[in-house]
């Protein structure tokens, strides 16, 4: 049921005519030897980031599933409110950004995401502005300018999100376990 209140295609891949319709139906789950299945239908690769430059020999970890927390070289992590903003839009921003990857995001765009209720545009980019601020700051805390961020960068009204060059995110790697079972399930593997 879950899986088709997600994506109804991929559930429709997984189980056989509607036995993923209703909450509490009773039909077992296929074994994998009687399961059909289809070629996957989702594409879960995110675009590739940009890679920050002048950084050195940073390595982060991103955490993505769960609580989004990002890890520096040294193991501390990423204090999000570093510039007393709102937090929650600060991850927000991120992890939007992260997921554009090399294409960015329109200022405008990332102001209608974060402040649908906004009055105007003009008060949704000025919200923005100050939680770019708080995301460069929370990612280079020792900057005394945000604008000197190497990692949120801006071109022309549009914001782009650059990592260092061996970052290292949760999310590629559990794609990769998925394909790998859905791989040993085709293959009729119970490893």
């Amino acid at each position: 049921y879950w899986m088709k209140a997600i994506s109804p295609a991929l559930a429709d891949s997984w189980y056989p005519g509607n036995d993923a319709l209703e909450p509490g139906y009773t039909a077992s789950l296929p074994h994998p030897a009687n399961a059909v299945f289809k070629p996957p239908i989702y594409n879960l690769e995110p675009p590739a980031p940009l890679v920050a430059t002048g950084v050195g020999q940073q390595r982060w970890k991103i955490h993505c599933l769960g609580e989004l927390q990002v890890y520096r070289q040294d193991g501390s992590p990423v204090r999000w409110n570093a510039a007393n903003g709102a937090t929650l839009k600060t991850k927000t921003l991120f992890a939007y950004l992260l997921q554009c990857g090399r294409k960015g995001a329109t200022a405008e765009e990332l102001a209608d995401l974060l402040w649908p209720e906004a009055n105007s545009t003009e008060q949704g980019l000025n919200r923005l502005y100050h939680t770019v601020h708080g995301l460069r700051m929370a990612l280079s805390p020792e900057l005394q300018s945000s604008r000197d961020s190497r990692f949120v960068l801006n071109d022309d009204q549009h914001y782009f999100l650059a990592l260092p060059a061996d970052v290292w995110i949760d999310i590629p790697v559990f794609e990769q376990l998925c394909y790998k079972a859905e791989r040993l399930l085709r293959e009729g593997d119970d490893a």
